[in-house]
């Protein structure tokens, strides 16, 4: 089920199997001998292919379908100048991806309008004096789990935004010895 090219030390392909020639748009008399980086033109991929440690592989997308996705992994072989590239499509695991970020996006921002209203009549009829003592207690509690539940849409919001790279990170030098000299004279005053 998955695309298989055997490179050479100058990553040249040597072979390849029929899924990786239909996935990769390989021929076999054109392509034998043709370095696998000129079809395969893509940034993350090339560098991939470059590096020293092959580690985890990398996903890549089709330039001729945006719905497509690969993914390469490279296997050394016990040939030092040879190598194994694996490629597998991924296209269905980085589509069910994207629906699961886009569903608790839009989940969480459908439930925090609701919740706000509730939120807000429950704030009313705490604050309200002439509402009959026994409520106190199960508003008391309504108004606990509202909080919880906005615990957890603005959990889910934070989630969504640090998924799709919307929030940049604060980056901001620290003063470590600084921080550990604080630290030191706090615990030593215990």
């Amino acid at each position: 089920p998955e695309g298989a090219v055997l490179l050479g030390p100058e990553h040249e392909i040597l072979w390849f199997n029929h899924r990786a020639a239909e996935w990769l748009g390989l021929r076999r008399k054109r392509d034998f001998g043709i370095r696998i980086e000129n079809l395969v033109r893509h940034p993350d991929f090339i560098e991939y292919l470059h590096s020293d440690s092959p580690g985890e592989g990398v996903m890549v997308q089709d330039t001729s379908d945006i719905n497509r996705w690969f993914s390469f992994h490279v296997v050394r072989t016990g040939m030092a100048e040879r190598q194994l590239l694996m490629v597998r499509d991924v296209s269905r695991e980085q589509q069910l991806q994207s629906m699961r970020r886009d569903f608790v996006a839009n989940a969480s921002h459908e439930l925090r309008s609701p919740l706000t209203v509730i939120t807000g009549y429950l704030d009313a009829l705490a604050d309200d004096q002439k509402l009959d003592p026994t409520w106190s207690a199960p508003i008391l509690e309504m108004r606990r789990q509202s909080e919880r539940m906005s615990t957890i849409i603005r959990d889910l919001l934070e989630l969504s935004k640090l998924e799709s790279g919307e929030r940049p990170l604060d980056e901001e030098p620290i003063d470590i010895p600084g921080m550990l000299a604080l630290l030191r004279k706090e615990t030593l005053a215990l």
